[in-house]
Parts: structure tokens; C-alpha cells; sequence
């Protein structure tokens, strides 16, 4: 597969990630949490700490798409280091998964670790035609 493609991808599932965790915010806070932590306070810091990482993720899409139309070469080191980005935030949510006081929805840590997958392994195998 095309690095560029890939990168595309994951520019754009980045941007709408992010866009999504920003306008549910209050809500993904107040349902990854359990019952006895939430309160008015920790659903107002978890709110912006989820508006914070949001921002993040658009951020980080962003540039993703900005680089989309980068030399081959050039385009499979952007999939590593989108890999290696992307495996640092699957750690993190695979340290909070296990967590009692929280959950992470599976699906998106299954389809992040799709993505990393796909990052990985195209910046490792693809070949210019």
C-alpha cells in the first residue's frame, strides 16, 4: 500500500477523532468513569482534560495531512514516527482499560491499534512502484 494513502488515513480518522472526543467530552467523562468519582468538579476537569486531548489529536491530524503529498521515502519515516505516536497513546489506554476506575471503549483501542498496525507495517514494507 501507498504510505501516502495511509497517512491520509490516519490524518483524517485523527481530525475526526478529535472533533468527536471534543463535542462529547462531558459525556465520554461522565461514562468512562465510575459512578463514585463522578461529581460536578471531576466532571468539569474531565471534561477539559478530554477538550485538551482532543485539540491534541486534531493537532497531531492535521500535520498528518499536511504531509500526505511527501516523497515516498520521506512518507514512510511520517508512518513510523505516526506508529511509534500512536503505540505510545495504545500504552496509555491499555494501562487505563485495566484500570478499575476507568474504561476505554475497546472498539477504539482495538481500531487505534489497527492504525498502528497499518503505520508500522507500510512504513517497513512498502515499495516505490
Amino acid at each position: 500500500m501507498n504510505p501516502n494513502v495511509v497517512i491520509l488515513i490516519i490524518g483524517a480518522v485523527d481530525v475526526i477523532m478529535g472533533v468527536s472526543i471534543f463535542i462529547m467530552a462531558g459525556t465520554i467523562t461522565s461514562q468512562a468513569f465510575i459512578p463514585s468519582l463522578i461529581n460536578d468538579q471531576s466532571l468539569i476537569i474531565g471534561t477539559l482534560m478530554h477538550e485538551a486531548m482532543a485539540s491534541q489529536i486534531v493537532a497531531i491530524g492535521v500535520i498528518l495531512l499536511i504531509l500526505k503529498d511527501v516523497s515516498f521515502e520521506v512518507a514512510k519515516k511520517v508512518l513510523l514516527g505516526a506508529g511509534v505516536a500512536i503505540a505510545i497513546s495504545l500504552l496509555s489506554a491499555m494501562r487505563h482499560y485495566f484500570m478499575p476506575e476507568v474504561s476505554p471503549p475497546l472498539p477504539a483501542i482495538i481500531f487505534q491499534a489497527l492504525l498502528m498496525i497499518a503505520a508500522f507495517y507500510v512504513s517497513q514494507t512498502a515499495k516505490e512502484n
